[in-house]
């Protein structure tokens, strides 16, 4: 017959295979109790705020928006806006800088523009002949 040994993984005490402290004459024999459970707390990182949080739109004529561009600043996304003004199609009703509000659950929220920071939009003339209206 064989013995087995083990040693406890949460302590120095030996045991042999029917569950019994080993004879050690060094140690007293103490009875075996259960070890505790820790528990740890699992903290779920907060939520990172937005990496670009303005934004500058584009509205159309039906009522639906376009992206014009992202930006960290506001200061950053009004010059990204105005370096791309030469690609805004001519039939873009306006010009609109947003700001992400909230967290996950937050939205875009308008901004009143300041003059000259958001590109113009170019608005077809009305051209009236001079002499059809003093006739």
């Amino acid at each position: 017959m064989t013995v087995r040994i083990f040693r406890c993984g949460t302590s120095n005490t030996t045991y042999q295979a029917d569950k019994r402290p080993a004879a050690r004459k060094d140690r007293i024999d103490r009875k075996d109790e259960p070890s505790v459970r820790l528990r740890t707390r699992l903290h779920v990182a907060a939520a990172r705020p937005v990496a670009y949080p303005f934004r500058v739109v584009a509205q159309l004529p039906d009522g639906s928006t376009a992206l014009i561009c992202l930006g960290a600043t506001r200061q950053e996304t009004c010059a990204r806006a105005r370096d791309q003004r030469r690609r805004l199609p001519p039939y873009v009703v306006a010009v609109v800088l947003e700001q992400w509000v909230g967290g996950f659950t937050g939205g875009w929220r308008r901004l009143p523009g300041r003059p000259g920071e958001l590109p113009r939009i170019r608005r077809p003339r009305l051209c009236r002949d001079r002499h059809e209206s003093m006739a």
